[in-house]
């Protein structure tokens, strides 16, 4: 059940902050289908990007709050995306996690200061609590930069 429907059964509601939004890039459809699917809620604002430079316009445009980035984009090499967003400073205090069919080291997640990473096939339940740690940490790292 959705928190708009809580809230009309008559449950005290709070609205803490407006939908989060999260951009999907991958350049499977359907992956990006079923993330969305499980994403579009009254929590989540969702938008997709096939390519790598989709990926890029979109987080120019949209600022989003997380990005699901897979790593293997058809245009360009996923972790060549992300060094890009970086650098440029497009990627601002957003989130990233990043999506491969190979294995990724521990150190190789830490040089990518992504936000995590699953890998595929996943189970769509672990990336949507994923998805909602990854969004809680920064919305808690921006309360608390607000505070000192």
């Amino acid at each position: 059940m959705t928190t708009n429907e809580l809230c009309k059964q008559g449950w005290r509601c709070v609205r803490v902050a407006d939908r989060s939004k999260v951009l999907v890039a991958d350049s499977d459809s359907k992956i990006r289908e079923l993330i969305r699917t499980n994403l579009t809620t009254d929590e989540f604002e969702v938008s997709e990007a096939g390519t790598a430079w989709d990926c890029v316009k979109l987080v120019w445009k949209e600022n989003p709050d997380l990005i699901i980035l897979d790593l293997g984009l058809p245009d360009h090499d996923g972790w060549e995306v992300l060094n890009l967003m970086r650098l440029s400073g497009i990627l601002s205090d957003a989130g990233v996690i990043i999506t491969s069919e190979d294995f990724l080291s521990r150190s190789a997640l830490r040089r990518s200061q992504a936000t995590g990473f699953i890998r595929k096939p996943f189970d769509v339940r672990l990336l949507v609590r994923n998805v909602q740690r990854a969004l809680a940490e920064r919305q808690g790292k921006a309360a608390y930069a607000r505070q000192h």
